[in-house]
């Protein structure tokens, strides 16, 4: 017999033989009896209620997530998954939105130039496609195309670009900020084009109001890609991110490479686009002259973090202080409510 708890104050136990449900109603004060039970009982359901996240975390992982008090940065974001419908979120999982905002917030920081945005690429002004820019769409990551400057054949464009709009990391990987973006293509400038330095990308991770690591990447997403890990004070880390599923270690800089600009600046523009969200990703780029700002990422990863040293993914748990989230400093209603409730006093007692 497989038993579920509802803290919605009902709960079924379906017979595994029989395939029949029954409907039983029970008060919130009987999933007090112990934290334990209230713990296994909500992780119960929220494994009833989503198959795929489960299924999709033990994958990468390899081993099963407590969502109900989750612990560490993967659990935590499995947790952000299924809970916290931050606001934010959707301008964060925009690219063209998250643009815009952080314009507002950071001017002086330095964006490509967006020159067309649209959702048919039969609208694409054909001068534009003449120049160094790239195609992207700006609701999901790594679908980008680089044109160059010549002419383009916009009928393989369009064949290459066929599915694009139609992914959704909403319906796919349980993303939530995803499903009220409306997904476009956009063309933006790129700030690659004519540079003697090579790029650097500079990766920003935001927990609440502080910096826990800063990534830099040169040649992402290449053969040659290579990568270094700081501290939020600059210091280098003998460490380096691990692929999840077949262990593989991305390749380092070479020891003697350091931030091409300081860690207290990179921190201090990422922090006030992070404006106290209790955590985000903010991407910048450094081309050898000017830092552009790229994108915001509200879920690293996917929820599917490991290092080559354990004690990051450990510190990134720590320093995510689940008090902060939208979830429970804004007023829920329901089963969200006492849950909320019962989610604030286990952390406090972990403390």
């Amino acid at each position: 017999m497989l038993l579920v708890v509802y803290p919605d104050e009902a709960y079924r136990h379906v017979t595994a033989d029989t395939g029949k449900v029954g409907l039983f109603f029970f008060t919130w004060k009987a999933l007090k009896l112990s934290a334990n039970f209230t713990k296994s009982a909500i992780s119960g359901l929220l494994y009833v209620l989503h198959p795929r996240l489960i299924i999709q975390y033990w994958l990468n992982l390899r081993r099963l997530p407590d969502i109900a008090v989750p612990r560490d940065v993967n659990e935590k974001m499995l947790w952000r998954k299924v809970f916290d419908r931050n606001p934010d979120f959707v301008t964060f999982s925009d690219k063209l939105r998250a643009k815009e905002y952080v314009r507002q917030r950071v001017p002086d920081i330095a964006q490509s130039p967006v020159l067309w945005s649209g959702t048919d690429l039969q609208d694409l002004p054909e001068n534009l496609t003449g120049q160094h820019c790239i195609l992207k769409a700006n609701h999901s990551s790594g679908m980008n195309i680089v044109l160059d400057i010549g002419p383009v054949d916009r009928r393989q464009l369009v064949k290459a670009t066929r599915r694009w709009l139609a992914h959704r990391h909403d319906r796919v990987h349980g993303e939530w900020g995803y499903r009220n973006v409306e997904p476009k293509f956009f063309l933006e400038t790129d700030i690659s084009a004519g540079q003697k330095a090579d790029l650097v990308d500079l990766i920003v991770y935001v927990f609440s109001n502080s910096v826990t690591l800063i990534v830099a990447t040169m040649g992402e997403k290449t053969a040659r890609e290579r990568v270094a890990l700081f501290d939020a004070d600059g210091c280098r880390l003998n460490a380096v991110p691990v692929t999840h599923r077949n262990h593989a270690r991305t390749a380092v800089l070479p020891d003697d490479f350091d931030l091409p600009l300081d860690a207290a600046t990179l921190g201090r523009h990422a922090l006030v686009i992070a404006n106290g969200n209790d955590h985000l990703r903010v991407d910048f780029m450094w081309n050898g002259e000017t830092l552009y700002f790229c994108e915001v990422t509200v879920y690293p990863g996917g929820g599917y973090r490991s290092y080559s040293d354990p004690k990051i993914v450990q510190l990134m748990g720590q320093n995510w202080n689940l008090a902060d989230s939208w979830f429970l400093r804004t007023s829920q209603s329901g089963w969200r409510r006492r849950y909320a409730a019962w989610l604030r006093a286990q952390l406090q007692a972990l403390q």
